[in-house]
């Protein structure tokens, strides 16, 4: 799989901007172990959703699809979690010049693991294994998060709706952090009038074409 990257479009998706359409930006934070004394940064994507849309809007900050090496680096080296799990003061104020966001959620390779393997009890078909998504201690490049993101999606929108998807929570519970409601998750952001809905990830910065 080769990946090409779109950065104007990447530039006017992170950009900060007024909103008045009821967008609503989550920053995902992805770490290699929650439980370690300082965690190390994976991962940072974007995850944006409409009102009583289905389609979630996938945007990778870091590593930087751009190949900047001074930008990834500044995250890399800002980045720090507190004793309360929470992201540090620094870390987030870069993020604020750079992406405009509304939440932030953290979360560890042990937290995918699981709804890979939640995946795989229930018989649903991802794109990845574990053994494939975590081949070897060395971080995660651009190209194996955004196959693991697809994954994820290919499971979560198998799930029939918010009640199936509450009883996965506290499956992933001690490997999520955020500073959003549980029920203000915008995972579902659909009510049950849109039952027949499913949820679709799009990739819009990120072409893949065939080798």
């Amino acid at each position: 799989m080769i990946f090409q990257f779109d950065a104007p479009d990447n530039a006017r998706l992170v950009s900060p901007q007024e909103r008045g359409n009821g967008q609503r930006n989550l920053i995902i934070i992805f770490v290699d172990q929650m439980a370690a004394p300082q965690p190390e940064l994976e991962g940072i994507w974007l995850l944006i959703t409409y009102p009583e849309n289905p389609d979630l809007t996938l945007v990778p900050i870091f590593p930087d699809p751009n190949q900047q090496a001074a930008s990834s680096k500044s995250y890399a080296e800002t980045f720090e979690m507190t004793a309360n799990n929470q992201p540090g003061s620094s870390f987030l104020d870069l993020l604020t010049e750079n992406v405009l966001w509304d939440n932030y959620l953290i979360t560890d390779r042990d937290g995918v693991i699981s709804i890979l393997e939640d995946a795989s009890a229930d018989g649903s078909k991802a794109f990845v294994s574990v053994e494939a998504a975590f081949p070897d201690e060395t971080a995660l490049t651009l190209e194996q998060q955004t196959m693991l993101w697809q994954s994820v999606c290919t499971y979560l929108s198998k799930i029939e709706g918010q009640d199936e998807f509450e009883i996965l929570l506290p499956k992933l519970s001690s490997n999520i952090f955020t500073n959003l409601n549980w029920d203000q998750l915008p995972l579902y952001p659909w009510g049950v009038e849109h039952e027949e809905a499913r949820l679709e990830c799009e990739f819009p910065t990120l072409n893949f074409t065939a080798p």
